[in-house]
């Protein structure tokens, strides 16, 4: 599965916000609809669950990390979460 610049920025938005960030946040960011996004998040879990990372939760309109996946994760910044995640051949 590969990760597009979209997708790539939707993820380090979440991590740069403490791994909590509502949805209404994240289309305003991303300049992208509520479909978009969920198909995006869709997508970005794919990759973290193929990667060996627990996935991104959505509850009650906000995207967040699991606290147990991010306290694993902390001393790894945003890398821990992108490694082994391919980018496409446009963001290469």
């Amino acid at each position: 599965m590969e990760i597009n610049s979209r997708m790539s920025s939707i993820l380090y938005l979440i991590l740069a916000s403490k791994g909590r960030i509502s949805m209404e946040s994240l289309m305003e960011e991303t300049g992208v609809s509520k479909r978009a996004l969920y198909y995006d998040l869709n997508k970005i879990n794919v990759c973290l669950t193929d990667s060996g990372v627990g996935p991104i939760s959505l509850e009650d309109g906000e995207c967040m990390i699991r606290d147990e996946e991010r306290r694993n994760r902390k001393h790894t910044g945003i890398a821990g979460y992108t490694s082994g995640i391919q980018k496409s051949e446009n963001d290469r």
